[in-house]
C-alpha cells in the first residue's frame, strides 16, 4: 500500500544501512502485534526488505483484528510465504500456532476519543493484551519480549524544564480518566519485569514519544494526526486549543529504528526511551503554522473561550494561516497521553542509535507521502469522528462480553489463564 511512494522507499532503503546485527534475525520468527498500526505497519515493511537485501529467511507473523485493512495494507507481500496473518484479539487468550523467537507487543488503541470515552476497555486491553501475548511467548520459548511502552508513563514532569530518562518518576494521578491509558501502559510494564522475575523470559520496553508518519490511521482523533491530515487534504489547519502547550515528536523511520536496536541490542530487562530529539519539544502551534505556511491554507481563527485573548494571540501570528478552535470541554482529548515530557534518549544512543529525520522534514515527507500516493479519504471531522467512536463501542462492548464470560465461566482470568497452561 506504501511501498511504492518515493519518500517511503527511501526512508525504508535507510533502515538496511543501520550498523545492527541483521544476522541475529537469520530463520527467526517473529509475531507482530497491531501489525496495521501506524509503527506496525512500518515495521513489517522494513523487515521485509530487510528480509529481501539480505536474504535472511525470516517470516513475520502479523497479529491484528481487521484482515481487510491487513489485506490493504500489506498487499504486496499477502502471498509471500514468508508472511502470515492471524486475525487475533490479543485481549482474548489463545494459544499461538507456530513456534516462535521473537513476540514485538504494538497492539494498543491510542486514539484519545475512545480512551475517554472507554477508560476501562482501554486498561483492560492493555492490561489483558500484554499478558495474553507474555504467555505466547513463554509458551513458544521466544527469545525475547519487546513491549511497546510509551512516554506518557513519566506523567506530569515535577518541572517544565525537566528531561526525563529511563529512572525518571513524574507525577501521575491515578484518581482521574485520563490516567488510564497511562496506567495501563505502567502495569504492562510491570508485567513484563514480573514474567522475567518468575519465568525467566526476556523482556525489553521502548517508552515511545507522540510517533507521526504515512502510515498513521485517518481516523486517528490526535491532533498532529489531524493537522497532518489536513494539510495533504490543503484545507485550513484547526488546531482544539491555543496550541501553546509542547509536545514530544518521532518520526515513524525513527521510531521503529530505534524499536529495531532495542530489540536486537538492547540489555534483558531494560527500558528505553525512543524520541526525535533528546530533551526538545515543539509547541501545537509552531506545528500548525508550519503545516498551514506548506499547505498555503487560509488563516481562520475561532477561539469563542478565549476572548480576552484573542487581540494579543492575533498580533502574535497574524501573518500564519492557522485556524485555531477552542472546544468548552474541561478534558483537552489528547492530554490522556501525556505528550508534554521532554525524553532523554542518551541511553538509546548508547546503542549506536541516531535520530535522522528533523520535524519539518518529517511533517513534509509524510504529506508528500499521502498525496502522491492518493492515500486520503475526503471524510467530514464528523464522519471520522462517528466512525472511531461506533468501532470503539464495538470493540468495547465485546470486550465487556467476553470479560464477563470469563469471570462467570472460568473462575476469572486467572483461573482461564492457568488453564490456558
Amino acid at each position: 500500500m506504501f511501498s511504492l511512494h518515493s519518500y517511503y522507499q527511501q526512508d525504508i532503503q535507510c533502515m538496511n544501512l543501520m550498523p545492527l546485527p541483521w544476522e541475529r534475525l537469520r530463520g527467526k520468527r517473529i509475531l507482530l502485534a497491531g501489525a496495521t498500526g501506524l509503527i506496525g505497519t512500518f515495521l513489517v515493511d522494513t523487515l521485509f526488505s530487510i528480509n529481501s537485501i539480505r536474504q535472511l529467511g525470516m517470516t513475520v507473523y502479523a497479529v491484528g483484528r481487521d484482515e481487510d485493512t491487513a489485506r490493504q495494507r500489506f498487499d504486496d507481500i499477502w502471498e509471500d510465504p514468508r508472511f502470515s496473518f492471524y486475525p487475533w484479539d490479543v485481549t482474548q487468550p489463545a494459544a499461538f500456532p507456530e513456534p516462535v523467537d521473537f513476540v514485538i507487543h504494538a497492539a494498543c488503541d491510542t486514539q484519545p476519543t475512545r480512551i475517554l470515552e472507554h477508560p476501562v476497555e482501554t486498561m483492560m486491553s492493555n492490561i489483558y493484551g500484554t499478558e495474553n501475548l507474555l504467555e505466547v511467548a513463554h509458551d513458544c520459548g521466544a527469545k525475547r519480549f519487546l513491549f511497546l511502552s510509551s512516554g506518557s508513563i513519566y506523567g506530569e514532569p515535577w518541572r517544565a524544564d525537566d528531561c526525563v530518562n529511563e529512572s525518571y518518576y513524574g507525577s501521575l494521578s491515578c484518581n482521574t480518566v485520563r490516567a488510564a491509558y497511562a496506567e495501563s501502559k505502567r502495569a504492562g510494564e510491570t508485567l513484563c519485569k514480573s514474567w522475567r522475575s518468575q519465568y525467566g523470559l526476556d523482556v525489553v520496553i521502548a517508552r515511545l514519544a507522540h510517533v507521526y508518519g504515512p502510515t498513521m490511521r485517518q481516523d486517528d482523533t490526535k491532533p498532529l494526526s489531524q493537522m497532518i491530515l489536513d494539510c495533504a487534504k490543503q484545507q485550513n489547519i484547526v488546531l482544539h486549543e491555543d496550541g501553546d502547550r509542547h509536545v514530544s515528536c518521532c518520526y515513524v523511520a525513527d521510531a521503529v529504528m530505534g524499536i529495531l536496536y532495542v530489540l536486537l541490542t538492547g540489555k534483558n530487562g531494560s527500558a528505553y526511551n525512543i524520541a526525535g530529539s533528546s530533551g526538545k519539544l515543539h509547541t501545537l502551534k509552531d506545528i500548525a503554522e508550519f503545516l498551514a505556511d506548506y499547505a498555503g491554507t487560509k488563516a481562520i481563527y475561532d477561539m469563542p473561550d478565549r476572548e480576552a485573548q484573542i487581540g494579543q494571540f492575533l498580533e502574535k501570528v497574524a501573518n500564519r494561516q492557522v485556524a485555531f478552535d477552542v472546544p468548552e470541554k474541561k478534558e483537552r482529548l489528547d492530554s490522556v497521553l501525556y505528550t508534554n515530557t521532554k525524553l532523554d534518549t542518551h541511553k538509546l544512543q548508547g546503542l549506536g542509535w541516531q535520530r535522522r529525520t528533523e520535524l519539518a522534514d518529517g511533517l513534509k515527507r509524510t504529506v508528500s507521502t499521502l498525496q502522491e500516493g492518493g492515500l486520503i479519504v475526503e471524510e467530514s471531522d464528523e464522519d471520522v469522528r462517528n466512525a472511531s467512536l461506533e468501532a470503539a463501542k464495538e470493540a468495547a462492548a465485546s470486550l465487556r462480553e467476553r470479560h464477563k464470560t470469563v469471570q462467570r465461566d472460568n473462575g476469572g482470568l486467572k483461573g482461564f489463564l492457568r488453564r490456558m497452561r
